[in-house]
């Protein structure tokens, strides 16, 4: 039986080992495994896609609303009152924002609640 674990311990060393190997060191650049290729699409929506990139690095307003989405609203657990908060301000931001067409979906999300809690001591 110590046998079989320490075989399991070992495959399990050597996989990670492998994996960490091939992820190379924090300043190394990942390798690219399969060259972009430009097509008419990209073309066509080049102006369009460095726009948005440099938007991304001079506006902050999605970091402003993920910090007043956890720091205001909080955890948002399946079927809790949070839940139900975070979508509706998340679909009044995008109606603030001028897209058109925003619904919630309903959706049926089973909430627990614990019930009563019993400890029961056994001495032998």
């Amino acid at each position: 039986m110590k046998g079989l674990a320490a075989f399991g311990m070992g495959a399990a060393l050597f996989f990670v080992q492998s994996g960490v190997a091939q992820m190379g060191a924090p300043d190394t650049p990942p390798p690219v495994s399969m060259q972009a290729v430009h097509g008419p699409l990209a073309a066509k929506y080049k102006a369009e896609a460095d726009r948005i990139l440099k938007a991304g690095e001079t506006d902050d307003d999605g970091y402003v609303a993920l910090t007043y989405l956890c720091d205001h609203i909080g955890k948002r657990l399946s079927g809790s009152p949070q839940l139900n908060t975070a979508v509706e301000w998340g679909a009044e931001l995008m109606r603030k924002a001028g897209l058109e067409n925003v619904t919630v979906q309903p959706v049926m999300v089973p909430h627990w609640v614990r019930g009563r809690s019993r400890v029961r001591s056994l001495r032998r």
